[in-house]
Order: structure tokens, then C-alpha cells, then sequence
């Protein structure tokens, strides 16, 4: 069905074989000249056919006044679902609003002007979440620059066992290793995150515990509502005695509920600039299937209607994760800066002004009024 804007007026139906828009006085034309094809191969019994309203000889189901009822509900959830179920005839998928599909982010991707491992311009902070298997460390970096504009910079995968020190060791060059970004400039990760959560918690508080320093921290996804993207850090060391050792590893909650809200806000966002996600063009396909692997659904909880996060079922949902902790180091980074100079004290970081002159040291047979000494100050 066609239509211009929100004037239903005038809705015509757009021929599948060749686009012709066709009024809706021929409609009785048509149907009284269909036929039932099958499309799909049967078991030879039993035949199913769709069929819906716009078919209908009732004033009511007019072409017009069904582009009106969409046009009416397609804002609100619930309106769209009673439309869907009976004007279309079709069942409901209850999803967020519009899907995030791979196929769109790869097209997204292919867009990009910039290559794996070379941050642009824009990136002025890397940051790296890492998602922690029975088998592999699976982590990506991610450049993050003003208005919260995200740029996925490298992808990396080791595999072997989390209770190997090898494996770790790889992490090492993997956190500590150095970006060239097109105009040249050195960059490092900044600020990482590590989920602790798995199989191998104790071996990843290890490593938090000695690589601290670097900016990694250990989080844990806390999937309750209303929960803060980073929340405040509790000591997991203690002593025999039940006290906290002061330089024990600190674990952050994480609201992974309201972080993957903002990023699917931001992946359905097509329009280039403030919030929008990029992604290097030598991207897989896979990497799309794995973010875009959970959806947000509605439930019923004690008669209350709320909107939680379900993955497919056998799917891999690896890059989400990562993407999710990547933006919880990102939250970590900038609890460091002052929100409203941040991103000038890091540009500042790339162009730094002249050093001053250096003042002369005084000789020692000259006085000074300002001696900072008892006497001098009494």
C-alpha cells in the first residue's frame, strides 16, 4: 500500500511484478479474478492461505481507512499490535521499536572511511571491553569522541583456557599494546573492563587485582531495572577476620539493562554525527549476528507490563557483551574528568601548547620577599 506522508486519502497498491500503483476501485476487479496459488511446498494434505482486510468488500476496510487506523497506531505498542493481529491477520513479534538488523549494519559498515587498528580522528579515547569463555578471552576496543560518538577500532579473540597464565599473558600485550590513528598519533586503551562473572572468577580477579594500574577493572552485569550503568565498587579480598583488605579487587556493578537500551538506541540511529556507532569495514557478518543476538520483549511480572532483554535461543551474543563493557569502561574513564571540559582537556592531550620559558634560577646572594619559610611568612 502507497500513500504521501500522513494524507491517507488517496491509497493506492503498488503492483509486486512491475510497481504500478493501482486505485482502489479496482480492487473488486482483481479479486473476482484471483486465484489461490500455493507458495510453499505442503504435506499434501491440508492447504493454508493469508488473507486480510484489505481484501474486503466492506466500506470499512476501504483502502483508505486502513492506512488511517496505521497511521493512528503505529506510535503506540499496543494500538499496533490489535491492528497487526486484526487487520493484518498476522501474529504479533513484540520487539522495541524498530529491529536492529546485521544486514543494515553491515551496509553501515561499508560506509566507514577508516581501517582496523587506525583510530580516526574523531576517537579521542580508547577503551575495551572483554567478554570472558570456558575457552577463549573475546574483546573489542572501542574509540569514543564527542557527543558520544563511537567508533569500533579492533576486535580480537584468544582462544585457550581462563586457568592457563599464557592466555593471560596474550591479554597483556593486548591491553597494554598501542594504536597509530590516522593523523599519526599514539593512542592506548585508557580504561578496560572485564566480566567476572563466568566460570573462572577467581582467575579474573587475579588479573584485575595486578593490572589495576592499567585502567582495567572487574564488573559483574547486575540485569535489574533502574540500576545505574556503573555503580559503586565493593572490595572482594578479605581478611580472615572479615575486613576488606584495603588494596583488595574491586568489583563494579554494572546495569547492563539500561547500557544495552542506549545502544540499541544509538545502532538504530542512522544518521551520522552525535550518538552514532561506526564500524571499520572488514567486518564480518558474524560479528553483526552476535549484536544484534537479544531483543527486547514484553513481559508480565505480577500484572505489570515491563520490557526485558532475551536472547535468541543457540545464538552467540559475544560482541554485545563486549560493546556493553567497553561502554562501562567508558563510564569509568570519565568519572576521572570534569563532563563539561572532558573532551577539550583530551584534544588538548593531541595539541599541546608551546612549553613555557623556563625562569631563570636566582642567584644566591639575591633576597626574596616571598621566602617560603616561618620567619618569612610570620
Amino acid at each position: 500500500m502507497r500513500w504521501e506522508g500522513v494524507d491517507t486519502d488517496n491509497v493506492s497498491y503498488a503492483c509486486e511484478e512491475c510497481g504500478v500503483l493501482i486505485p482502489h476501485n479496482k480492487k473488486r476487479w482483481m479479486v473476482e479474478r484471483g486465484e489461490w496459488r500455493p507458495t510453499q511446498p505442503g504435506n499434501g494434505r491440508h492447504v493454508g492461505f493469508h488473507i486480510w482486510a484489505a481484501y474486503s468488500y466492506s466500506p470499512n476496510a476501504e483502502w483508505s481507512n486502513l492506512a488511517e487506523e496505521f497511521e493512528l497506531s503505529k506510535h503506540d505498542p499496543e494500538q499496533l499490535k490489535t491492528w497487526s493481529n486484526t487487520t493484518l491477520g498476522e501474529t504479533w513479534e513484540d520487539e522495541y521499536a524498530s529491529k536492529v538488523g546485521a544486514d543494515a549494519l553491515m551496509e553501515r559498515a561499508a560506509e566507514a572511511k577508516y581501517e582496523i587498528t587506525v583510530p580516526p580522528p574523531e576517537a579521542l579515547v580508547l577503551c575495551m571491553g572483554c567478554d570472558v569463555q570456558d575457552d577463549r578471552l573475546s574483546m573489542s576496543v572501542f574509540g569514543f569522541g564527542r557527543n558520544e560518538e563511537m567508533f569500533l577500532v579492533d576486535r580480537k579473540v584468544i582462544y585457550g583456557s581462563p586457568a592457563r597464565a599464557d592466555l593471560w599473558k596474550q591479554m597483556d600485550e593486548v591491553l597494554m599494546g598501542k594504536y597509530i590513528n590516522q593523523d599519526g598519533f599514539e593512542m592506548k586503551i585508557e580504561s578496560a573492563a572485564i566480566d567476572t562473572g563466568g566460570h573462572y572468577t577467581q582467575e579474573t580477579y587475579q588479573y584485575v587485582r595486578e593490572r589495576s594500574q592499567l585502567g582495567l577493572i572487574g564488573i559483574k552485569g547486575i540485569g535489574q531495572k533502574g540500576k545505574p550503568p556503573l555503580g559503586k565498587p565493593t572490595t572482594q579480598d578479605i581478611t580472615f577476620s572479615g575486613k576488606a583488605l584495603r588494596r583488595g579487587v574491586k568489583l563494579f556493578p554494572v546495569g547492563v539493562d539500561v547500557i544495552k537500551t542506549t545502544l540499541h538506541n544509538k545502532l538504530k540511529n542512522a544518521e551520522k554525527g552525535e550518538g552514532y556507532i561506526h564500524f571499520y569495514p572488514t567486518i564480518t557478518h558474524d560479528y553483526f549476528e552476535e549484536l544484534t543476538a537479544e531483543r527486547q520483549v514484553l513481559r508480565y511480572k505480577h500484572g505489570y507490563q515491563e520490557r526485558v532483554w532475551m536472547k535468541k535461543s543457540n545464538a552467540r551474543n559475544e560482541a554485545l557483551d563486549e560493546m556493553v563493557y567497553s561502554w562501562a569502561a567508558f563510564e569509568r574513564f570519565r568519572q576521572r574528568y570534569d563532563r563539561r571540559t572532558m573532551w577539550d582537556q583530551l584534544e588538548k592531550r593531541r595539541n599541546p601548547e608551546k612549553p613555557k620559558q623556563e625562569v631563570p634560577l636566582r642567584s644566591k646572594g639575591t633576597k626574596s620577599a616571598n621566602r617560603q619559610n616561618f620567619v618569612g611568612n610570620w
